[in-house]
């Protein structure tokens, strides 16, 4: 049960998993880490980071896409309206 990936040093007692929990999910999710959690020294369930959803937040997701131009808080459509107008 216990990976190649897991280190001695990433096995935890299940009341050091309690105490830690915060931490410990913090460094699954942002550095990849991997724990081996025991209860009595056996094996009881691995500490694993998700993997990528797909679903990230929408901020920034499209940024790769797009590109501002100009000002887009004061937008003059006086120009564009007159387009209108004339036809």
């Amino acid at each position: 049960m216990l990976k190649s990936s897991i280190t001695s040093k990433d096995v935890i007692t299940a009341t050091e998993f309690k105490t830690h929990a915060l931490r410990l999910l913090t460094e699954a999710q942002q550095r990849g880490k991997k724990f081996l959690i025991t209860r009595n020294g056996k094996p009881v369930a691995q500490l694993i980071p998700a993997r990528p959803t797909g679903h990230e937040t929408s901020k920034g997701s499209l940024a790769a896409y797009g590109k501002i131009v100009g000002d887009i808080v004061h937008i003059n459509f006086t120009q564009d309206w007159n387009v209108f107008k004339e036809k």
